[in-house]
């Protein structure tokens, strides 16, 4: 996704934020690539059980971590750094094995159109989305259970 659409998504962060191509590239695509090359080259040694020291109790068990996925991840973009608190969370969470709901923001509205209509043309839709929409669409997302909720910003709660 970002090597094939490097120019759009930069054009999409220069109309939405100003950013030129380099501040593109350094401050969002640069770091979102090294997140991907580094789940990449990890998954499967992050995907090993974990031996753990057995104790008298468990001296004749076999003891280890096994990490599972949370389930369902809600990732709610923020408008300043649209690409890269947007994917660099969403790489995280399909390499735990979960399945990803993406609430781009509505004020980055050329980087939530690409991230809309182009991302998920690489991802499996079984279990990636996109939602669209407001302060409103966002209240509705979350009547729903998330089993891991992805956000930065404020929450607009007063206290």
């Amino acid at each position: 996704f970002l090597q094939d659409n490097t120019q759009l998504l930069q054009d999409a962060l220069a109309q939405d934020l100003r950013k030129s191509d380099i501040e593109s590239d350094i401050s969002e695509l640069i770091i979102c690539q090294n997140e991907v090359d580094l789940a990449l080259r990890n998954l499967h040694a992050w995907m090993k059980d974990e031996p753990v020291a057995t104790n008298l109790i468990t001296k004749l068990d076999s003891a280890f971590i096994r990490k599972e996925p949370y389930g369902l991840v809600l990732i709610v973009a923020p408008w300043n750094y649209p690409v890269n608190l947007t994917l660099v969370p969403l790489v995280g969470a399909l390499a735990a094995g979960n399945c990803v709901v993406l609430k781009p923001s509505e004020i980055s509205q050329g980087t939530e159109k690409v991230l809309a209509e182009v991302l998920p043309r690489y991802l499996d839709q079984n279990c990636f989305a996109v939602v669209l929409g407001g302060p409103q669409e966002t209240g509705r997302l979350l009547e729903h259970k998330f089993d891991y909720i992805f956000f930065t910003g404020e929450d607009g709660l007063p206290g």
